[in-house]
């Protein structure tokens, strides 16, 4: 009479024991290799878009300075860096309210901090002021991120390729690695510039529409963030940390949109905001590397090339004594 129940218990006992099995490989698994660097113990490399969290290695890179801003200086190889050991803390969309915190967090002894700002990011209506106290280290649950079956998938995908060799989006010193055509000539190379020397065919059209429809759209200065850059120079002046500050250069094209959407006021008055709060602000928005469109991708008015944004702050970091 129980034969039926005891077989049942028994098929139970085993689903149970093949369940369990299943989640202790996923957690351990998930926990070694930490694809997106959640548990600030990543074994492979990072090869996800999850700058935020990846930026925690500062912590375990040796460096005396920092490089942060946004997407421009993200692409930027700290070792083309002179006079200091750079980490690059920069991440994609990086709002002055993240930079505030992620700096209060993060800093400790460094000899120079050197940011990077772009106007758009502070359109209010298209970037919302994040509510914050504190930089979020975590964007998941622990639990929740050792047993997602997402997280598994990355993981196994990580160590493939870390075996295959391929390297990381993210590297030690905190550089997103770019595609070769979008890094422009090494340092001491030829530029595709001067009479007779053949030019990249440039299209921006497809950019320029996005930066229109996204980053300029229905902008509404946000005086909120120009407070975090007051407190930005607040926090820096009481570790007694140096700060350069760099308004970064536009391409013509995209100054251009400025100007015909009616933002060349806001534009300006956003610069000389920036001048009264870092009265030694380089502003770099609109001059010698607007106007050379093979300082920028081929597709991509946006973001000048990395060894351009090498050359912007190597002319304007000097050497300690």
């Amino acid at each position: 009479m129980n034969k039926p129940h005891s077989q049942f218990g028994r098929y139970l006992t085993i689903w149970l024991a093949a369940v369990g099995c299943y989640f202790a490989i996923v957690m351990a698994v998930n926990r070694q290799v930490d694809p997106f660097n959640e548990l600030g113990r990543n074994t492979t490399g990072v090869y996800f878009s999850v700058e935020r969290q990846t930026k925690e290695q500062i912590l375990d890179f040796p460096h005396d300075a920092i490089i942060i801003g946004a997407s421009k200086f993200a692409r930027i190889d700290p070792t083309t860096l002179h006079c200091h050991t750079f980490y690059n803390s920069a991440f994609d969309a990086a709002l002055p309210e993240e930079i505030y915190y992620y700096l209060k967090r993060y800093l400790t002894d460094e000899r120079l901090v050197v940011i990077g700002l772009d106007f758009e990011f502070f359109n209010e209506r298209q970037f919302a002021v994040k509510k914050m106290d504190e930089w979020p280290r975590h964007s998941f649950g622990q639990l929740e991120y050792l047993v997602n079956f997402n997280t598994f998938k990355s993981s196994l995908v990580a160590l493939y390729k870390s075996h295959k060799k391929e390297p990381p989006l993210i590297a030690a010193n905190g550089q997103r690695i770019t595609r070769k055509k979008d890094t422009g000539p090494a340092e001491g190379e030829v530029w595709r510039i001067g009479p007779g020397v053949a030019h990249t065919k440039h299209d921006f059209k497809d950019d320029l529409e996005t930066i229109s429809n996204h980053f300029l759209r229905r902008f509404l200065f946000s005086q909120e963030r120009m407070e975090y850059l007051r407190k930005i120079k607040a926090l820096l002046a009481s570790k007694q940390i140096p700060c350069i500050v760099i308004i970064n250069p536009y391409n013509h094209n995209v100054l251009d949109l400025i100007k015909s959407k009616g933002l060349e006021g806001t534009f300006n008055q956003w610069r000389k905001g920036v001048k009264e709060i870092f009265p030694d602000a380089y502003d770099l928005s609109v001059g010698k590397y607007s106007y050379n469109d093979d300082y920028f991708p081929d597709t991509d008015p946006y973001h000048y090339l990395p060894i351009v944004g090498t050359k912007v702050i190597n002319s304007v970091v000097r050497c300690p004594n």
